[in-house]
């Protein structure tokens, strides 16, 4: 039972995390996640020793405030974490406009060598799409990310 905990305050600690879950059974790791800096992000991760405990948080706890800020409570599923798994099928900043002939037929600007997304270049820019990684290669890329941040 894995968690995503997000709009957290930024004074929220790892103690304040374990002692919010801990009614809900046996924690194995709560962690409040930082930046480089050691800023908190305001979000953290709790994983239970079952997911019937991790369900119950969510029910008492999501969009519950805890300083004034309302919990967003996600369970994670296979190890992806939610923000990732939701990155896979979608292009950053929303739906591109496909080319209508609008703006000198170039698309989305008015210069000709730019191009759009996936096409000019031979069909190979920035935009050509690649086959989405595996379930095993996403499982295999969270492990050795959590390998790193338990040292």
């Amino acid at each position: 039972g894995k968690l995503l905990v997000s709009n957290l305050d930024f004074g929220v600690d790892d103690a304040d995390v374990k002692e919010l879950f801990a009614d809900f059974g046996r924690i194995k790791k709560a962690v409040v996640h930082h930046d480089r800096s050691g800023c908190s992000m305001g979000t953290a991760e709790v994983i239970f020793d079952s997911r019937d405990n991790a369900v119950k948080a969510i029910k008492k706890y999501n969009n519950v405030p805890l300083d004034g800020r309302a919990m967003k409570i996600q369970m994670v599923s296979d190890g992806v974490l939610p923000s990732v798994a939701s990155r896979l099928s979608q292009p950053r900043g929303g739906a591109r406009i496909a080319n209508t002939g609008q703006q000198g037929g170039h698309g989305r600007g008015s210069n000709p060598a730019r191009g759009v997304r996936g096409t000019g270049r031979g069909g190979a820019g920035r935009g050509a799409k690649a086959a989405p990684p595996s379930k095993d290669d996403l499982d295999a890329e969270m492990d050795a990310y959590n390998a790193r941040m338990e040292t």
